[in-house]
């Protein structure tokens, strides 16, 4: 699948709900392909991306769960260890950090099989 991420509102469906019109700098005109066509819905420049063109971008708010093991004080209890990371001065940012280790530390394996993605809101 293509990292939709860095898109701006180009690649999103115009007010009107028509698509956005195929441009000779789109995103969708991949090397290789044609250079007069997007890669994956094959409209020309000048055209509208078609309705099930990847390129085309809508909004959806994830919800992760990933399940992972970190060391914490020995004498902490479980209000300790809550307390630390939902209200204390833990910053969330620090997750990227402590799975950066995790996938480094377990080469062999993914974090696929302890990761749940939800969906919390469609666009």
């Amino acid at each position: 699948m293509i990292d939709l991420s860095e898109y701006d509102e180009t690649y999103f469906p115009n007010k009107d709900g028509s698509y956005p019109t195929v441009k000779k700098d789109d995103y969708g005109i991949r090397p290789a392909g044609k250079q007069d066509e997007c890669f994956y819905c094959h409209s020309k420049i000048g055209e509208q991306h078609k309705k099930d063109c990847v390129v085309v971008c809508k909004k959806v708010k994830l919800k992760a769960t990933i399940e992972y093991t970190v060391n914490v004080p020995n004498y902490w209890k479980k209000e300790n260890i809550l307390f630390h990371y939902n209200r204390g001065t833990w910053c969330a940012n620090n997750l990227i950090h402590g799975l950066e280790n995790w996938i480094s530390n377990h080469k062999d394996e993914c974090l696929c099989p302890y990761t749940k993605i939800e969906i919390v809101e469609e666009e």
